[in-house]
């Protein structure tokens, strides 16, 4: 062969290295080279190692896409040698944060055997299987070696420590369901929303949740028979991002997300809140019973944001009432339920909690075929921690509930006990004593009857004026339409204050409520 001369070497540079050379003298014709392609790059870094917990106490299943082999000087798609996979109990993140780095995580993690022994063509599935401690948290990273030795840059999900592979692995005796989803947050989009939530952190019992897997996300156009209608509509990683896109959809339906483990449990449905979307809107959250009826607490969506609160995250809850409290009214009692809000553990909220306007439709099922007593005349009380007040009457629906079953609906922001129960129902504006509460208040700015409340009963929605007047006759405050704390959309309230916001002095007051042509007058007492 001719000789190799000038810029062909300079062009080859350091790729090219001289064989040996024989001891003889030789014709430059038949000079012999060997030639060695010196490879110095590295292979690609995988992109999607992913890790997943199979029922099997400890067992963990490593997938991935197989990298190319970047060193070969006339091709770019040659397998890569073997693998190196990495694993230990702390994750990159958690190195980084006491000084440490990737490297470092690296040198640290334990070695896993048993990869592919004969990488697969780049582009294809690679899977590996690992036997580890049951019930441990783990974190992987990998890197892929070719012929030369040449290590990859690790994974780009390691790269990215937030990202890094993770797997809990089923313990011998995990039987803990993850908790309810909670904390929803609803932004429209065009053309419908998208729904984020924040991560599920605990079991159903309230003990960290440690073998988290995915959401689910489900929908039907029923809510009450959610769990035969309803088919999957998206499925969500644990990785993240936690939100999902629901397009507005072409008749009413209804949306769950629940959280799954890594053995397939979900968290209870019965707890958790479903997410009613119509053609015109997002109507809200709603919270069904506990016991399958018809009852049901629903939030719209400008009130979702008030399920969240001291860094806690809430969820509807209506529950068949089993205190003494449910016996109350005798034969004309028809059904006692709690509205209540919840922890996704189940722990109550604070009694005080409540929303800021009274727009919590709930509505409460009860038998309404045998006792003979009159639909029309069915209405809602609850229970003000001393008395029963009246906040619902005579609305009552039959539509789209079981055979013999009526519900009856009303509108609040409090959460307690409500009791449906055949009264006198009232046809003209009519205030009950039982409706003026506290009778004694203090409104001091201790947070405790800081406000007396009026809930008036007003069936022809008429225009109602009030005002408060000392017992000299001169007027003193002015009852406003009750925003926090109202039982029903129909209630007054006055904080203690005069027209120039000053705290008015102890002691006896008349209220005088105007509408329909009458007024209705009574007193109540101010206590500093």
């Amino acid at each position: 062969m001719k000789v190799l001369r000038g810029s062909l070497w300079a062009t080859l540079g350091v790729l090219l290295s001289l064989g040996a050379v024989p001891g003889r003298a030789a014709l430059t014709e038949d000079l012999n080279l060997t030639i060695n392609i010196n490879d110095t790059f590295a292979p690609d870094a995988v992109l999607d190692l992913a890790a997943l917990a199979t029922i099997v106490p400890g067992e963990v299943i490593l997938t991935w896409t197989a990298p190319e082999d970047n060193g070969w000087l006339f091709t770019t798609t040659a397998p890569v040698n073997s693998y190196t996979v990495k694993y230990a109990t702390f994750s990159i993140s958690s190195e980084m944060a006491g000084g440490g780095s990737t490297t470092t995580w690296w040198n640290k993690a334990l070695t896993a055997g048993s990869p592919p022994s004969i990488p697969a063509d780049p582009g294809n599935a690679e899977t590996m299987q690992a036997n580890l401690t049951p019930g441990t948290s783990y974190w992987f990273a990998l890197e892929s070696v070719d012929l030369k030795g040449n290590s990859s840059p690790i994974d780009t999900k390691a790269a990215t420590p937030v990202l890094q592979a993770f797997v809990y692995t089923k313990s011998l005796g995990d039987t803990k369901p993850p908790a309810p989803v909670a904390g929803f947050v609803v932004t429209r989009t065009t053309p419908g929303y998208t729904i984020t939530w924040p991560a599920v952190t605990q079991n159903e019992d309230g003990t960290p949740i440690m073998d988290l897997a995915s959401y689910e996300v489900y929908r039907s156009p029923s809510l009450f028979d959610f769990a035969a209608s309803s088919t999957v509509f998206a499925s969500v990683p644990m990785a993240g991002p936690l939100s999902v896109d629901i397009p507005t959809p072409a008749a009413d339906t209804y949306f769950l997300i629940v959280a799954v483990d890594t053995t397939g449990r979900t968290s209870a449905i019965a707890r958790s809140n479903f997410l009613h979307v119509t053609p015109q809107r997002f109507l809200g959250q709603t919270g069904t019973a506990q016991n399958g009826t018809y009852s049901r607490a629903f939030v719209p969506e400008g009130l979702i944001p008030e399920l969240k609160t001291s860094q806690k995250n809430f969820l509807l809850c209506v529950e068949p009432e089993t205190s003494s409290l449910a016996n109350a009214g005798g034969s004309r009692t028809r059904a006692t339920y709690t509205l209540c809000l919840r922890e996704p553990n189940g722990v109550p909220a604070p009694k005080e909690m409540v929303l800021s306007r009274p727009q919590m439709t709930v509505v409460l099922n009860y038998q309404g075929g045998n006792g003979g007593l009159d639909k029309n005349k069915m209405g809602v009380l609850w229970w003000n921690g001393a008395t029963w007040v009246k906040v619902a009457q005579a609305n009552v629906e039959e539509r789209g509930v079981g055979a013999g079953d009526l519900t009856v609906s009303f509108n609040t922001a409090v959460q307690g006990v409500y009791q449906i129960r055949q009264f006198d129902v009232a046809t003209e504006l009519t205030l009950d004593k039982a409706a003026v509460f506290p009778q004694i208040f203090s409104p001091n700015g201790d947070g405790i009857n800081d406000l007396i409340y009026f809930v008036i009963q007003n069936p022809k929605q008429s225009s109602v004026s009030g005002r408060i007047i000392d017992m000299g006759g001169a007027e003193v405050g002015v009852l406003r339409p009750a925003g926090s704390g109202a039982p029903t959309e129909d209630t007054l309230t006055w904080d203690g204050r005069d027209s120039s916001g000053q705290s008015v002095p102890p002691g006896v007051y008349i209220y005088q409520i105007k509408g329909e042509g009458k007024t209705i007058t009574g007193t109540m007492v101010i206590a500093r």
